[in-house]
């Protein structure tokens, strides 16, 4: 009965190391995102041209979680953009950033909930660091990136971070097989923005965030 278990044991072992094995495409980076946390809605779309390595994707930022709540979200107005740009090599690596701000994120966040517009313009600009992306085999693809945060109205809340922001998108209707040596683009596309704190800045994210919660209660009451 041992010996049968521990083969049953090891065949699982070997089946879960060859689909392991078999996945070269899941190279999504782990991401530890925190807050204020930008969702953008499913219209953006996005293409890679395999000519120039060039990677973009455009889409329209929806609402800003400024605590992590349930149902603590700002919708964000104004004139509103998502706009990012950078090089992506044959094998899927990060190459390097386009010329002026590689990210760019606009629009208008009323954050105390008072009526009044708080941070408006550019919230964030950024450039690429670093990129990631899995093929799932499907049309619903996932793709990520790291970039240094470079300006917005957003600083106070990244400079706790230490200027570090990351990006997690994916698109519902893509058409990425797994390979970088032709041409793929996606429609459907969603983009989830915000700062990565290293371990020792979350305290003071954590009491920073909670500072502008207690204001949006004050303002409600």
């Amino acid at each position: 009965m041992r010996s049968k278990k521990l083969g049953l044991i090891l065949g699982a072992m070997i089946i879960g190391l060859a689909l392991v094995a078999g996945r070269a495409d899941a190279a999504l980076l782990n991401l530890n995102m925190g807050l204020p946390d930008i969702h953008s809605n499913s219209t953006g779309v996005y293409s890679y041209d395999a000519a120039s390595d060039l990677f973009t994707s455009s889409a329209t930022p929806y609402y800003v979680t400024f605590t992590g709540a349930f149902g603590d979200t700002i919708n964000i107005t104004g004139t509103k953009s998502y706009n990012v740009g950078f090089y992506v090599d044959a094998a899927g690596n990060f190459v390097n950033g386009i010329a002026g701000n590689d990210l760019v994120v606009r629009g208008d966040i009323d954050v105390d909930g008072n009526g009044s517009v708080d941070l408006t313009g550019d919230l964030i600009r950024g450039e690429i660091t670093n990129f990631g992306w899995l093929d799932t085999g499907t049309p619903f693809d996932l793709f990520n990136f790291t970039f240094d945060f470079t300006g917005g109205a957003l600083s106070s809340y990244y400079a706790v971070s230490g200027y570090k922001g990351a990006d997690s998108m994916s698109s519902e209707n893509s058409t990425f097989g797994g390979s970088f040596a032709t041409n793929f683009s996606g429609t459907a596309v969603k983009h989830d923005t915000a700062p990565v704190p290293e371990p020792s800045s979350l305290l003071l994210l954590g009491s920073g965030l909670l500072s502008v919660a207690l204001l949006r209660v004050r303002r409600k009451k």
